[in-house]
């Protein structure tokens, strides 16, 4: 069937690149993430006792699903105890989920 524009309709293929996200819940004693390709983990992480390796659990978490776009990020753990305060727990664990996002877009 001719579309008038010098193409087949039916037969054409305009490229379309599906977005991934994954969405992670950074929690003081564990981390969960789900992919948007229906895929989803917890893993236990004492993040009170070990803050400074959220970055490395991250990104092998992440190394074990496709690669996506976006990481949307959600937390609970920035009112664990090794932080003296909320405002320090979020910033802490905001620049680990950047280091572990290798600059890809972050909500």
């Amino acid at each position: 069937m001719e579309t008038g524009c010098g193409g087949v309709y039916g037969r054409r293929t305009i490229g379309v690149r599906v977005m991934h996200i994954v969405g992670w819940d950074i929690g003081g004693a564990n981390i969960k993430l789900a992919h948007s390709n229906g895929s989803a983990t917890s893993r236990a992480f004492e993040l009170w006792k070990q803050p400074n390796d959220l970055a490395d659990v991250m990104s092998k978490m992440a190394a074990e699903y496709a690669p996506a776009d976006i990481w949307a990020v959600t937390m609970t753990a920035e009112l664990c105890d090794c932080f003296e305060s909320k405002k320090e727990g979020v910033c802490r664990i905001l620049k680990s989920t950047e280091r572990a996002a290798g600059g890809r877009k972050m909500m």
